[in-house]
């Protein structure tokens, strides 16, 4: 550990000690050392308003000595008042941390661009999760962007107070969501899973303009169960494989038609390639 220091002059006397007086400062001891009393252990010095000396008391661990003012005196405090800090180096090489406004940034240490916070996990609102690499509030929007023409924000993703998950929701004061895209680059498309990743949970899947409903291991196809298929096209439905002859040895009758007469349409099916048509009144 280095020893104690004191204030010394780079000039000497050239005049002899008056042994008389011994218990003066003498020419050839007025420049010794100089120690300074009255301040604690780890105190520092500064100029007073008269020129004078003064010193800062050092303080218990956890605060930092801060500029009150020009004119003014250093104290210690736990809340300094910063613009910029610039961590391990000025050039952009390093990062920073800065503010505008009432928001926290993080840019390179030349303040020339914004750059990366990395965390473990990031804790966005109050009552936010216990869990996750990003915990949010409830009833919070999650994530914004801002839309094409820059005049408004779109929320992407939110949750609301009934535990739901809220994709594409203006929040009132946003842009409406145009449309939800979910793009894949792979030839067999993006699969969206309910519920679980085995063949004991439904998915739904994209097939070049084909909507799928497939198991979501994507083994096979799944279940559509509704209350009733609105269609759009003159085929009331298409089979993409034989459908299953049911023929038997009785003869046909129909005696309980809803109206006299012949059938007034036939609707066609598509079994797989071969049209058939089923009777209606």
């Amino acid at each position: 550990m280095p020893g104690p220091a004191g204030l010394t002059h780079n000039r000497v006397s050239g005049l002899s000690d008056d042994v008389t007086q011994p218990s003066l400062v003498q020419p050839s001891n007025w420049d010794d050392k100089h120690y300074f009393t009255g301040a604690n252990l780890g105190a520092l010095l500064y100029q007073g308003t008269s020129g004078e000396v003064q010193a800062v008391n050092s303080v218990a661990l956890g605060q930092v000595l801060a500029s009150v003012a020009v004119g003014s005196a250093p104290a210690w405090t736990t809340s300094p008042q910063l613009t910029f800090v610039k961590l391990g180096g000025t050039t952009s090489s390093f990062p920073g941390i800065t503010f505008n406004g009432t928001e926290f940034q993080i840019v390179l240490a030349d303040n020339s661009a914004f750059t990366v916070a990395r965390a473990l996990g990031y804790i966005v609102g109050s009552n936010a999760g216990s869990a996750g690499a990003l915990r949010v509030s409830n009833a919070a929007t999650i994530c914004t962007a801002r839309n094409a023409a820059n005049s408004g924000n779109l929320h992407l993703l939110a949750t609301d107070s009934s535990n739901r998950l809220i994709i594409g929701d203006d929040g009132g004061s946003g842009t409406a969501i145009a449309s939800l895209l979910l793009k894949s680059t792979s030839s067999g498309g993006a699969l969206v899973l309910f519920g679980g990743t085995t063949s004991s949970f439904p998915a739904l899947k994209r097939s070049s303009a084909e909507l799928q409903v497939r198991l979501a291991d994507d083994s096979a196809f799944g279940v559509l169960n509704a209350l009733s298929l609105v269609v759009n096209t003159g085929t009331f439905l298409t089979s993409a494989v034989a459908l299953t002859n049911g023929a038997g040895a009785g003869a046909g009758t129909i005696t309980n038609a809803p109206a006299a007469g012949d059938p007034t349409k036939w609707i066609p099916i598509n079994d797989n390639g071969t049209t058939r048509y089923i009777p209606c009144w």
